[in-house]
């Protein structure tokens, strides 16, 4: 059954702040349509400015009602960024690109959040180098990019020289060294389209790695049927105090089942996880 709108005692205490956080809680398309509702009933001066308007249409396109908050946004009064954003990220999800591109091209003012949900919708529709266009646009434009920009851009990279200008990037902007989201994004990307050397430097120039940072290294290197650098890292990975986790175990035990006696060598060296010395034990016996 859908869920009823959150309820507020006194429409005349009722503030547009107020109101921005009782949309923030619906959970349900009927809740946020209902509330819009009454809002209407209580006072259309709550939508004379973007504030609640933007509010209500985000509402919408979180729950799944992309067209409803269009259609919101197209009549609002004195739209600002934040109006055009949410209008461009419902557009998008209405699957209607082409309008999206339209209403990007003729936004007086853009910013990451306006860029990353363009990108989004060419990486979203498989058109890589529409997105790889956007993204060189961004940067000349004087856009900063995110961590999620990086993240966008590269699942659209499919080739050496687009992903040396994507980490070149990257590292411009101090967020290959610094920070361990874009690294592990650029080492998953080298990693996908086979160049094992760049992964490994990216991951070499990490101010800190995270255990996803690990994981995707070793990974890299149990592509290239790497299984001494897999053992390598592991070890580096445990002498500086990570623990082991369910997938670094699926890795290291895949890589162990083309080296003689290495899970016995494992459990000669370390005092590992129960669950890992219960796999390498498994395996051991094979």
């Amino acid at each position: 059954m859908p869920s009823s709108p959150p309820p507020y005692t006194d429409a005349a205490t009722l503030t547009p702040r107020a109101a921005a956080a009782l949309l923030a809680s619906c959970a349900s398309r009927a809740a946020a349509a209902a509330l819009h509702a009454r809002l209407l009933r209580c006072s259309r001066a709550f939508f004379r400015s973007p504030y609640l308007a933007n509010c209500l249409a985000a509402a919408y396109s979180r729950l799944g009602a992309a067209p409803s908050a269009v259609v919101l946004l197209r009549a609002a009064s004195r739209p600002n960024v934040f109006t055009r954003n949410i209008l461009l990220s419902a557009l998008l999800g209405s699957g209607l690109l082409g309008d999206a591109r339209r209403l990007f091209d003729g936004m007086p003012q853009r910013d990451a959040v306006t860029y990353n949900a363009m990108l989004s919708g060419y990486a979203a529709t498989a058109l890589p180098y529409e997105a790889l266009r956007l993204f060189s646009s961004m940067r000349e434009s004087g856009v900063r990019p995110t961590a999620f920009t990086f993240s966008i851009v590269s699942s659209a990279v499919a080739s050496a020289h687009h992903g040396q200008q994507l980490h070149a990037a990257a590292v411009r902007h101090d967020l290959a060294q610094l920070d361990a989201v874009v690294g592990n994004v650029l080492i998953d990307m080298y990693r996908r389209i086979g160049l094992l050397q760049y992964a490994a430097r990216v991951f070499s120039c990490m101010e800190e790695p995270d255990l996803t940072s690990w994981n995707s290294v070793m990974s890299a290197y149990k592509d290239q049927a790497l299984s001494g650098a897999v053992f390598d890292c592991f070890l580096s990975m445990r002498r500086k105090g990570f623990s082991v986790k369910g997938f670094t175990v699926s890795i290291v035990l895949s890589t162990c089942s083309d080296v003689k006696d290495f899970a016995k060598d494992c459990l000669m060296l370390f005092n590992f996880s129960e669950e890992f010395q219960h796999g390498a034990q498994n395996l051991a016996m094979h």
